[in-house]
Parts: structure tokens; sequence; C-alpha cells
């Protein structure tokens, strides 16, 4: 039994003859010889080869202007939230932004911080094997470690004094919590 022949497709007598179109159907005036895409592919620079390799000096060179826009950013907001009448949704819609923009500054200030620390670490090495020494790598403790010393001699003695206060309480406190809790006696 042979298929049966959709009636929307226009019939031919042999596969190889070219298909007979309906006389009653206008012929459109344009034909698309050559199917072209309307819209050019995006090109991502980052999985580019024509960009080359990342630099992230230069990428930090270029965009050093986005620290004063961030810093203006933080200003506005800081003079938008204290307007007298603001409504307390928005009140901490700008908080949180507030919030997030300030984390963010400090997370890239620690950031260029232990990149400093790095830097300095491998000229310092550099100059060692030079003398005829064997390399030293930075582990993460000791990279802390050198940050906490960099934090220390950045301080001002009161400001030192705070942050050793505030140290001795965070350790008292989370030694009382990890002590077990007497029992009460039962005197009778």
């Amino acid at each position: 039994r042979p298929p049966r022949r959709d009636p929307s497709k226009p019939s031919r007598p042999s596969k190889h003859a070219p298909q007979a179109l309906s006389s009653k159907h206008a012929v459109g005036r344009h034909r698309s010889v050559i199917s072209t895409p309307t819209t050019i592919p995006a090109r991502d620079p980052r999985f580019d080869p024509l960009t080359g390799p990342l630099d992230p000096n230069r990428v930090k060179q270029t965009y050093s202007f986005l620290k004063s826009y961030n810093a203006s950013e933080i200003a506005q907001l800081k003079t938008a939230l204290r307007a007298p009448k603001l409504p307390p949704e928005e009140k901490e819609k700008l908080q949180t932004a507030l919030k997030r923009m300030e984390s963010r500054k400090q997370a890239d200030e620690r950031k260029e911080a232990q990149q400093k620390v790095v830097r300095e670490h491998r000229k310092e090495e550099r100059q060692k094997v030079k003398e005829g020494k064997r390399p030293f790598f930075l582990k993460k403790g000791e990279l802390k470690k050198k940050m906490l010393e960099e934090k220390w001699e950045g301080m001002g003695e009161k400001s030192r004094e705070r942050a050793m206060a505030k140290r001795t309480k965070r350790k008292a406190q989370k030694e009382k919590r990890d002590m077990p809790e007497r029992r009460a006696r039962v005197e009778g």
C-alpha cells in the first residue's frame, strides 16, 4: 500500500522531475538565492583568541576609573539615605545597596593588599634565588600571617588597642561557649 500524499505539498510525476506548482497562487517577486544570517554572532572577548591572553594588570589599569565612580555612587547613596521623608521600603533598599557596595570595596582593598604581599614576597624570593638559595612558595596560612602583620603595622596605637580588646573579648566568648555547662547539683 503506497503512503498517502500530503495535499498541501505540490505533486510531481516522478521523484526526479521538478515540483509542479499550482498556477492559482501568485509567485513572489523576491527570491532568496543565498541564505544569509540576519544577525552577526556576538563575539565574547573573554574567549576570543583575537584578544590574546588575559593580563590582569592591564585590565586593572584600563578600568581604574571605576574606583572613583564607585566612590561617587557610595556618596550619592549616603546623601539619599539622609533624606527626611523616605519610605521604609526605599530606605531598606538603599541601605542594602550601600552595604553591598561598601563590602565589595573592602573586598577589593583586601585583595589588593594580598596581591601586594605576594608581589613583595616574590621579589624577595627572586633575590634569594639569585644568591643561590632554593625558592620558598607562600602557603595560604603564611599569606594570612603576613597579611595580619601588614594590617597591624598600618594601624595606629589606639586602633590597635581597640582591635586587641575586640579580639580578646571574642576569644573569651568562644571559650565560654565551648566549655561544657556545669550540672546543677541536687542537694537533698
